[in-house]
């Protein structure tokens, strides 16, 4: 039953060109991992579980975003985003036993920047990067102790294609996306990349991949 404001204010400009300035809220809902209140035992030292008491958290974001369109697209854009209750990964000590929970206790802050560029050279080749870098800082209590955590996130994706003659593509893509900030803690960064091949045939009705 939320009412969810959203204003947008935008700028033309010359070629294909315009800014943007903009104020949302958004909700984001807990996942079904998030809620499940079974507890995952298998090693007598940890405990998992969900909490189904879960609340949405309600996010209020500001965004200025520069979009050109001409032979390809670009997106700039800084943006301010803030909570005040969201789900956050909890670890306490009890007995020995380091049981793990999520709870609305965190009030989070994040300053960033994002940037899209899509570009065709030679009209065969298509590349396309994503990226967004960010500063949070966060705060919650944890068991009658104020925890406070912050630090540089973000993540970055790059895709692309080129088309062979006679039906045929290839394509590569790779991503990497930083540590995520915790209440207590940081999770691990990754890294990723993959490579396909693809062929068009019956007139471009099916396609098989690989």
């Amino acid at each position: 039953n939320n009412l969810i404001p959203s204003v947008s204010v935008q700028r033309k400009l010359k070629n294909m060109a315009s800014l943007n300035l903009g104020y949302t809220q958004r909700i984001e809902r807990p996942s079904i991992w998030q809620l499940n209140p079974f507890v995952e035992r298998s090693d007598p030292r940890f405990s998992y579980s969900g909490n189904p008491d879960l609340k949405s958290v309600l996010n209020h974001s500001f965004e200025l975003r520069y979009s050109k369109f001409k032979k390809g697209s670009i997106n700039l854009g800084l943006s301010y985003n803030f909570a005040n209750n969201t789900i956050q990964h909890v670890v306490e000590l009890v007995d020995n036993v380091s049981r793990t929970t999520y709870q609305n206790i965190g009030k989070n802050r994040n300053i960033g920047f994002n940037g899209s560029i899509n570009y065709t050279f030679m009209s065969k080749l298509n590349m396309n990067l994503n990226t967004r870098l960010g500063y949070t800082w966060i705060e919650g209590i944890v068991n009658n102790s104020l925890y406070k955590n912050e630090g540089m996130q973000g993540h970055s994706y790059i895709y692309g294609n080129y088309r062979f003659e006679k039906g045929w593509r290839a394509g590569i893509n790779a991503g990497y996306s930083s540590p995520w900030i915790r209440l207590q803690g940081q999770s691990n960064a990754y890294l990723y990349s993959s490579a396909s091949l693809s062929k068009e045939f019956l007139n471009k009705k099916a396609t098989f991949s690989m």
